[in-house]
């Protein structure tokens, strides 16, 4: 993914003039940003379990005991992977209409 992004930074205005490599290099710029878009996800996502916890709501005392003896990715695993399906959905929308 690096190497993508690198290459794209790094690509010519002649580049994006070419209507293939536009194409491609478009399809690379949409996947890069789909990439961050999941990280940011994940961030918002736990950042709204752990105000969840903090102010003490939706969470079930029989549960609360199981849920601290793993790690909170991959306890939130399947709903990480939702939110961010769903988040993502809505900010590659959002962004396309804006341009």
């Amino acid at each position: 993914m690096l190497f993508i992004q690198y290459n794209q930074s790094n690509s010519h205005s002649e580049d994006w003039k070419d209507e293939v490599r536009a194409n491609a290099l478009l399809w690379l710029t949409f996947e890069v940003l789909a990439l961050y878009l999941y990280i940011f996800s994940a961030i918002v996502y736990l950042f709204l379990i752990s105000l969840k916890g903090v102010f003490g709501n939706g969470v079930k005392q029989d549960v609360k005991g199981d849920r601290y003896k793993y790690d909170a990715i991959e306890y939130y695993k399947t709903d990480l992977d939702w939110f961010a399906l769903i988040f993502i959905g809505f900010a590659m929308d959002s962004i396309v209409i804006a341009l």
